[in-house]
This record gives structure tokens, sequence and C-alpha cells, in this order.
């Protein structure tokens, strides 16, 4: 690494540090992620029947975390997925999970048609996810 490039990498990280130590304390609740933040979970297929068995797989959340699902019907209520309220990933060291199997109609309470919502919260971090898919 030539001296420049280690110049631009110490003020990148001394400015990370100085505003989390001015304004960390002062952060609203968890953070909304978007797309380009390199989080990312899918149901695969995207689209199929409640008695189609989809994967979940998943990438760039923290090491070991949990993540709690939360499955919202097409009509926005929150529905029970194995008789709780929340289903539980954990990712890899890597940050990386999945394949996980997932059938709509073993696991939720109503399988309706329609596109599902899913939050993902990772527990540790706050940071939070919204992915959908589809039952026909």
């Amino acid at each position: 690494m030539n001296a420049r490039n280690r110049w631009l990498l110490l003020l990148v990280a001394a400015s990370g540090i100085a505003l989390m130590v001015v304004f960390g304390h002062h952060l609203p609740g968890p953070a909304v992620v978007h797309a380009d933040s390199g989080m990312w979970l899918t149901f695969s297929p995207a689209q199929g029947t409640a008695d189609d068995v989809r994967q979940i797989s998943f990438a760039g959340f923290a090491g070991d975390e949990v993540l709690d699902l939360t499955f919202f019907a097409p009509d926005g209520s929150q529905q029970l997925v194995g008789g709780g309220s929340t289903w539980y990933e954990a990712p890899e060291p890597d940050g990386t999970g999945g394949p996980a199997l997932f059938r709509p109609s073993d696991w939720l309470a109503s399988p309706q048609s329609g596109t599902w919502t899913v939050n993902i919260l990772g527990e540790t971090t706050g940071v939070t996810l919204t992915v959908t898919f589809v039952i026909s």
C-alpha cells in the first residue's frame, strides 16, 4: 500500500471514529438497511404455492448474530410462524447463511395468497431489512 492510500485509509478511519464519539449516543433506534448496504436475504423461488419449498439464503450480516424474521400477510397483519411470532436464523461467522428450507404451508398459521412481507432484525447490530415473497 503506498503512502497516499495509507493516508486516505487513516483519514477515513479517524473520521469514522470521531463521528461515533460525537454522535454515537444520540443516534435513533435501529438503522434501516438499503440495498446498497451489502446485506441481503432471499426466498428462492420468490414465487410459488404455499406447498412449494423455498430456500432462505442471506449474507452481509454480523457473524453469529441472531436474525429475527417477522412475517406479514398480504393484508398487512402479522402472522404466526412455527407457532410463534418470529422465525430465527443465525449467520455463520462470515455473516452468510442458508440455505434454510421453508415451506409456507408448514410454518405459517394462515398461508394466504399474495405478496408476503418479511422484516428482518439483527438482534446485536439493530440493522433491519425488508424482503418479500409471493404465495400464488
